[in-house]
């Protein structure tokens, strides 16, 4: 027994072992056991190394667990079967079904997987059974707050449930990609903590194996958390009583409460209140980060989403608000395209000819959602960036599609990773400039009108015809 921070005991755990108080000695070695069977909690261990050598020996015939349970009782699914699970029945029984992976599996490599996710599963049991229900909603995500009026997020660094649908795949690298983003920004980040991503990828694992060892095509995943539900899959009813949600809250919050305490901004807003009538709204950033396939299988290897932005202000009828998303997405283009072309990484990805920058999102009154626009229409369901403008309250959101080639890239490249957070900040900072301006001029700015919209969604610039497939440099707006 150690003792938390608190002063009162916990369990201490060695090697995935279930701690007990009553067993003393090793069954293997003798010597002073740390731990015990995590399915009958009768026979000690002293190691990880001697647990599997008496459970490939012995102990799986001899484990004295006939009947699966925690806390002594088994739990029963709903009597009626038209009667959903609750939450907590549904992780009970999740429970159950990996801790019966101890008697289906005995390869070795299968065993040191169950080893190592043990104390991943233990600390939630013990706290449940000194009555802490609400363990079961505890947040396996990881916020860390910056200076900076910009959160990044990172939903899809590890596999997720989706109702109705099969389990949405790991994108790899987009948690690290995140990190530095933030690092290099100096503002908020939310991705899942590297205890679960790592317990969800030996959960996914596991999976795979035992519909291996069963001869059978069983949908891959079914041994995923069911708390753990895909972020950018939400419906609107569930939206508050998401921890990631609320998580993202928190974060606006803390952004809020930060700009409150800085004396310039108090100042500016009491100014636009006296000159204008009405104060301005905190400008705020969403980052959302995502990972897609390598051209040709996907458009480019960089694609900007805007649809949440193009959508909510169409939603509100606010035509001041559907420029400022085409000014950003024109922004970020120009950004993105001079950051990775001087970085040379046309000639570093495959396919050489793949198109590097595009935007994807709704023209002037289109109702389709282009693909990875970063946003779902027609559903109740709304993605990271649709959650970010519309119901938390960011000013700005955008969804970043990365080839699997360039995110490699920026993860072993941190010049160029830099580079990149620096292209995402400038776009922003010209976006709150031209708003600013408008502010000042009575809604008056540079571009044309509905026309000047139009030709930017056509992939031209304000008052450029070439086209999209007269473009010598090989790139796309939109």
């Amino acid at each position: 027994i150690i003792f938390s921070k608190a002063g009162g005991p916990r369990p201490c755990h060695a090697g995935g072992l279930s701690m007990a108080l009553g067993t003393e000695q090793c069954a293997v070695c003798g010597r002073s056991a740390v731990g015990t069977c995590p399915l009958c909690r009768k026979v000690g261990y002293c190691s990880r190394s001697c647990q599997k050598l008496d459970w490939l020996e012995d102990h799986a015939t001899l484990c004295d667990a006939p009947k699966l349970a925690l806390n002594g009782q088994q739990v029963e699914g709903p009597k009626d079967p038209k009667e959903e699970k609750s939450l907590s029945q549904e992780v009970e029984l999740w429970r159950l079904e990996v801790e019966r992976l101890w008697v289906e599996l005995r390869d070795e490599e299968s065993l040191d997987h169950l080893s190592e996710l043990q104390p991943l599963l233990t600390d939630a049991e013990q706290l449940r059974k000194q009555g802490q229900v609400s363990c079961w909603l505890v947040p396996r995500s990881e916020l860390q707050l910056g200076q900076q009026a910009i959160l990044v997020t990172a939903p899809h660094s590890m596999a997720l449930l989706r109702d109705g649908q099969a389990p949405h795949l790991k994108e790899g690298h987009t948690a690290e990609i995140a990190y530095g983003i933030a690092k290099h920004l100096d503002c908020s980040c939310l991705t899942w903590s590297f205890p679960e991503r790592r317990r969800t990828e030996l959960l996914w694992r596991l999976s795979k194996r035992i519909n291996e060892q069963r001869g059978e095509e069983g949908q891959l995943g079914q041994l995923l958390d069911p708390r753990n539900r895909d972020p950018n899959f939400l419906a609107t009813g569930e939206l508050h009583q998401n921890t990631w949600f609320q998580q993202m809250t928190r974060a606006l919050e803390h952004i809020q409460s930060h700009d409150q305490l800085n004396p310039w901004t108090s100042t500016f807003i009491e100014d636009m209140e006296r000159n204008h009538g009405n104060g301005r709204k905190l400008e705020t950033l969403h980052i959302d980060v995502h990972g897609c396939q390598d051209p040709p299988t996907t458009p480019s290897h960089l694609t900007i989403g805007l649809g949440a932005m193009c959508f909510h202000a169409v939603d509100l009828g606010n035509t001041d608000a559907f420029k400022d998303a085409v000014f950003f997405g024109e922004a970020l283009y120009q950004e993105f395209y001079r950051v990775l072309t001087k970085a040379h990484v046309s000639y570093r990805l495959r396919p050489a000819d793949a198109l590097l920058v595009r935007v994807a999102a709704p023209g002037p009154g289109e109702d389709e959602c282009p693909r990875f626009s970063g946003a779902w229409r027609g559903t109740d369901r709304h993605t990271q960036s649709q959650q970010a403008v519309t119901f938390v309250g960011f000013s700005h959101s955008v969804q970043l599609e990365l080839s699997k080639a360039l995110r490699a890239l920026l993860v072993a490249d941190r010049t160029l990773l830099k580079g990149f957070a620096g292209a995402l900040h400038s776009a922003w900072l010209q976006s709150k400039a031209r708003k600013s301006k408008v502010a000042y001029r009575n809604g008056k700015d540079g571009l044309t009108g509905i026309n000047g919209i139009n030709g930017l969604f056509n992939g031209d610039e304000a008052g450029s015809t070439k086209s999209e497939d007269e473009d010598e440099e090989g790139f796309s707006r939109y």
